[in-house]
């Protein structure tokens, strides 16, 4: 038997369970035995109704917490997006992201295939920040141009600073538009429409009912850790023994990272309040959508940019999705930002910068205590 496309595609990125039963054994032995007490703040059940989860990102190990306390929670083994670095190499490690449920931010139908597998009953995190930030500057001081998102992160790569990654959004709009879509379609007798796309999704009809009449919802959470430790550790010691010497940005992350896992730290994830990209569609959008989804061959389609697409009218209707994907990602920025748990350190440092803003260089021990404990209190 011809093995087609999406049956190379499956295998390839297929989740094991045994491996994730593995690595969740190992986590929680871990979690016994570090000092980084993990809580997880907000409804319970938004972790079962959540098909998208976005997270901030600001240490390397974090990126497999999420989906270890999702599959806790739910039993749900969820998909991830990863560096394509980590996938270049057919090797153990990149096998092993791979059955974790990892796939490559390169993967040339990356969210095509995330938005079948959340239409399968998958879930989905995403770090829209698009890597490790420790600038935790996201709002430039002065009024923003209205051309440029209200939000953005310093790139250490680039050196400068650049808007947060829109896939998140863009999936978002592509999976709510789809049900829109077909379910105005099959209110209009179309039920061929229903068949077809059951057929492409691999789905039975009364499961793809199930699905357009669920919500599709985005969780944006915060993480945030306390306190920050730059003193030397061990493991930074050791990777600096056996490499020969560490860059300035390996160094800084090995002390940081380090000190989160061997010294007494807090993990706060803060679950913000859904966000439903329906709320995005007005009624011209829902109408043209119909459209949309009774022309298009694959879920593939509705991901076109619209300016990529011939026919006048095609592209209008693509439209209803591009034109909500930046309002989209940053409604899904200030809901993330918002659910900071704030620490005495953030305290102590706003007091700092005030007074440096205000020309106040020096200060009594005792007038600064007191002045935080004010701020606490009140």
């Amino acid at each position: 038997m011809v093995q087609t496309f999406r049956d190379i595609e499956r295998e390839q990125f297929a989740i094991s369970p045994k491996t994730c039963e593995w690595t969740i054994r190992a986590m929680t032995a871990l979690r016994a035995n570090i000092d980084i007490n993990i809580k997880m703040h907000g409804p319970r059940d938004h972790i079962s109704q959540g098909d998208i989860f976005m997270f901030n990102h600001f240490a390397r190990f974090e990126t497999f917490i999420p989906q270890f306390l999702i599959a806790l929670e739910t039993g749900v083994y969820c998909r991830s997006i990863a560096s394509g670095e980590f996938f270049v190499e057919d090797n153990s490690f990149s096998r092993y992201l791979r059955a974790l449920g990892g796939v490559p931010n390169d993967y040339e139908r990356l969210l095509p295939f995330l938005a079948e597998e959340i239409l399968r009953g998958g879930k989905v995190v995403v770090f829209p920040e698009g890597g490790m930030v420790k600038d935790r500057r996201v709002i430039d001081a002065d009024r923003p141009h209205p051309k440029r998102p209200d939000y953005s992160i310093y790139s250490r790569s680039a050196d400068t600073r650049r808007a947060h990654h829109t896939g998140a959004a863009l999936l978002g709009l592509c999976i709510d538009g789809f049900k829109i879509g077909l379910s105005a379609l099959i209110d209009k007798g179309k039920t061929g429409e229903l068949r077809r796309w059951a057929t492409i999704l691999e789905r039975s009809e009364d499961d793809l009912l199930a699905t357009l009449a669920k919500p599709t919802l985005m969780f944006p959470a915060n993480i945030t850790f306390h306190p920050l430790r730059v003193d030397q550790n061990l493991l930074a010691r050791a990777a600096d023994m056996f490499t020969g010497g560490l860059s300035p940005k390996m160094a800084e992350e090995m002390i940081i990272e380090g000190n989160l896992m061997f010294k007494k730290t807090d993990m706060d994830i803060r679950l913000g309040d859904p966000v439903n990209p329906r709320d995005q569609f007005n009624w011209l959008d829902r109408r043209l959508l119909a459209k949309r989804v009774e022309q298009a061959q694959s879920i593939d389609d509705l991901f076109k940019p619209a300016k990529t697409i011939e026919k006048i009218t095609d592209r209008i209707a693509q439209f209803a999705i591009t034109r909500n994907i930046k309002p989209l990602r940053d409604h899904c920025m200030s809901v993330m930002y918002s659910n900071l748990t704030i620490n005495v350190s953030h305290l102590a440092s706003r007091l700092i910068m005030m007074w440096l803003k205000d020309g106040v260089t020096e200060v009594d021990i005792s007038h600064f205590d007191h002045t935080l404990y004010l701020a606490i209190k009140n």
